[in-house]
């Protein structure tokens, strides 16, 4: 490949990640609004007559703060990403959202076995939930969710919810959530195959290639 070949591969895949950035937007004003049920839900909480009220709100309230918080940053750097004017603030600004948002994960995780005041059996079973939630979803955005393991997840799931103490209703929450995911609804990136993993598939292959592209055209320089 000479190096004018490379320089309209690098402008032709810069153009393209910015316009997956755009069409994004409105799964990720979706992921906002969604951000709201478990706001609404830990409140409702807080007036339950069970002992365990306020455990379950907190644990719903840090919840809805994730995908808040998560939302916000996709829109933030997503915006930064398509005013980029050279690749390599592209993949600078997308490298410096991809460590936010594994802090913002970690931060998630610690934040609700620090707010679980239930025993040490109970908080692991909840902590695990959470992780083989996140895990599905990883799965699902990647299209490397099977059938087969989807229902192995969603088994493991709902006993971990079991033994974690959650009551009934805030256990179905969570399931109903988690099969939303493997439905392959717009809720936390894509689902289950379609259109929507193919479009995040390519997107990622598409800043590996930049990168790589970006490498190259430094080595011979």
């Amino acid at each position: 490949m000479t190096e004018e070949e490379r320089n309209k591969e690098i402008e032709w895949l810069m153009g393209s990640i910015k316009r997956s950035i755009v069409r994004n937007y409105s799964k990720i004003k979706w992921l906002i609004i969604l951000s709201v049920l478990p706001f609404a839900f830990g409140i409702y909480l807080l007036f339950d007559s069970y002992d365990n009220g306020y455990e379950g709100a907190s644990l719903f309230f840090t919840i809805g703060a994730g995908l808040l918080l998560l939302g916000l940053f996709e829109i933030i750097y997503g915006k930064k990403m398509a005013r980029a004017e050279t690749p390599q603030e592209l993949l600078a600004i997308y490298d410096k959202k991809w460590i936010l948002e594994s802090v913002l994960l970690l931060a998630f995780i610690v934040g609700l076995v620090l707010l679980d005041n239930s025993i040490l059996v109970s908080k692991t079973c909840k902590v695990l939930a959470v992780v083989l939630f996140l895990i599905a979803n990883w799965l699902a955005m990647n299209q490397k969710l099977r059938l087969w393991v989807a229902m192995m997840l969603l088994i493991a799931e709902s006993a971990l919810l079991y033994f974690s103490g959650l009551d009934l209703l805030e256990g179905i929450c969570f399931l109903i959530v988690m099969l939303s995911v493997f439905k392959g609804e717009k809720l936390f990136g894509a689902g289950l195959g379609g259109e929507d993993g193919d479009e995040a598939a390519e997107s990622k292959q598409e800043i590996k290639q930049l990168r790589a592209l970006l490498k190259e055209s430094e080595g011979n320089a």
